[in-house]
């Protein structure tokens, strides 16, 4: 004689709740990187001893210049988040997964 499965049994377990963990790990996913962790930003064709924003291309000394945690560009004061410590490219990914979160 066959047993046959109850449809209960057949249907898969309700969803689990994200674990708060997963932001950084989704976004990191979505942000392609354009320069590795240590590689030196690129330098300024016009001048010797200075260096272009990977945004904006403005000159800036290297002292100017911060590498972003997620995608590795180099950028000037203007083009960087003081909120988050990284580019203005990526603050807004961040920006728009916060936004959904906040609408949950």
């Amino acid at each position: 004689m066959l047993l046959k499965k109850s449809p209960e049994a057949a249907s898969p377990p309700p969803a689990a709740p994200e674990p708060a963990g997963t932001l950084f790990a989704r976004i990191k996913k979505e942000i392609v990187v354009i320069r590795p962790q240590g590689e030196l930003p690129a330098k300024n064709a016009g001048s010797f001893s200075r260096y272009s924003c990977d945004l904006c291309h403005a000159p800036h000394g290297i002292g100017d210049l911060r590498q972003c945690g997620l995608c590795g560009r180099w950028v000037c004061p203007s083009c960087r988040n003081e909120e988050y410590y990284i580019c203005s490219s990526c603050s807004g990914i961040v920006k728009l997964h916060t936004l959904g979160m906040e609408k949950r």
